[in-house]
């Protein structure tokens, strides 16, 4: 008898052994692959408990709300790659969303940040790296900056192998100066407040802007994931993200001290399978207080496929034209004989959408109705996507 008990839990304990999963290399995003997301509505989901005995995640009844495509490119023709030697991903996407979870969502922003070409990279064991960004900050209104590459010092471990049990730890910190004229010295100095009575220039005021971020993981589950386009067999990855944002007023190189700061706690669920090269399903929590509200859900709804290397994303700023820049009544858009259509979205700078619409060789936008400001121009293509900043007077 006690021989057959002895086997049998030798058969149940191998069972749980071979049900469990390794995340490897191979697993992770890939250059030039590309997989269709679907985006879903939150709830207060089921998440089970941290188990090393096998389990189930049901979410079938998910609702399908838009599709988002998630796709890392081979960086060499990334405008700034050469500040990122060692990248073999790149991609663009807006500047508030360059850590994976929308910072919009999460904390108010002082100003509008711009897009940003994004480098990663691959650690000694595989795992994928954060390096750094390439963005342009010279953004009519808020500051007057010009492009910059950011290193993320350290590398910051985005996404790590492992297996349950695995725990992995990781921190990093991105900081740049831009150079700002009146619409952030007002936010730094105080409304009103005249610097000419210091006898100092607005020109050579810099705002200093630090983005510190840790992640802790715990790879703390396994089993079974049902979504609504297919079952997997996973691992679980239990995540804390600490973000904290400083920004500081400078003179040269006479730091005047902290002038805004703010702070965000993410839970974030990630539950990956073999071979799929992205999470088959996530979940983003914020934590308030007295809670926690989702923020997103999202899971694999195309499995993945390959697509071709990128042309120079740095043409797309010689491949169309916006005039008259200021504007007043009409705003025209023309595209140059290398591109024929594009997507066309038009932000003010609290990032409201004001505008969508669809260019075949040019377009006139008719932005009488328009409230005097300064506005991003989003133009994307098969080429990449670009902002251009225009003025309504």
């Amino acid at each position: 008898m006690k021989n057959v008990f002895i086997i049998l839990l030798t058969i149940i304990i191998s069972a749980n052994i071979n049900a469990q999963i390794t995340i490897e290399a191979s697993d992770l995003p890939q250059p030039n692959k590309s997989v269709k997301i679907a985006i879903s509505d939150g709830y207060n989901f089921e998440l089970g408990e941290a188990s090393d005995i096998e389990q189930t995640w049901d979410f079938s009844f998910l609702p399908f709300v838009e599709e988002k495509e998630f796709l890392l490119q081979s960086p060499e023709n990334f405008v700034g790659q050469s500040s990122f030697p060692n990248a073999t991903m790149a991609q663009t996407t807006p500047f508030a969303d360059v850590l994976g979870v929308s910072l919009t969502d999460l904390v108010t922003l002082p100003i509008q940040l711009p897009d940003a070409n994004v480098f990663y990279g691959n650690n000694e064991d595989g795992s994928v790296n954060y390096q750094g960004i390439f963005a342009n900050f010279d953004i009519d209104g808020v500051t007057d900056g010009d492009t910059a590459s950011i290193a993320l010092e350290p590398p910051f471990n985005y996404y790590p192998i492992g297996t349950l049990g695995d725990e992995i730890n990781s921190a990093g910190s991105l900081f740049f100066k831009v150079p700002v004229d009146e619409g952030i010295a007002e936010l730094i100095l105080g409304t009103g407040f005249d610097l000419s009575q210091l006898g100092i220039s607005v020109e050579i005021l810099d705002a200093g802007i630090t983005i510190d971020v840790s992640n802790q993981v715990n790879i703390d589950a396994f089993g079974t994931m049902i979504t609504p386009k297919n079952e997997y067999d996973v691992v679980r990855f239990n995540e804390t993200m600490f973000i904290d944002i400083k920004i500081n007023a400078f003179l040269g190189a006479l730091d005047l001290g902290q002038v805004y700061t703010t702070n965000a706690v993410v839970k974030q669920y990630r539950w990956w399978a073999k071979e799929q090269n992205h999470p088959v399903l996530t979940i983003v929590n914020f934590d308030e207080q007295g809670g926690t509200s989702t923020l997103s859900v999202e899971y694999i709804n195309e499995e993945v496929e390959d697509v071709p290397e990128p042309t120079n994303i740095a043409e797309l700023d010689y491949n169309f034209s916006v005039f008259p820049n200021p504007a007043s009544d009409l705003l025209q858009i023309e595209l140059k004989e290398n591109t024929k259509v594009a997507q066309l979205d038009i932000f003010n700078t609290i990032g409201q959408h004001k505008l969508s619409s669809t260019i075949v060789k040019n377009k006139t936008i008719d932005v009488s109705n328009f409230s005097a400001g300064t506005y991003l121009l989003k133009l994307s293509t098969e080429k990449g996507t670009l902002t251009k900043v225009f003025i309504v007077e």
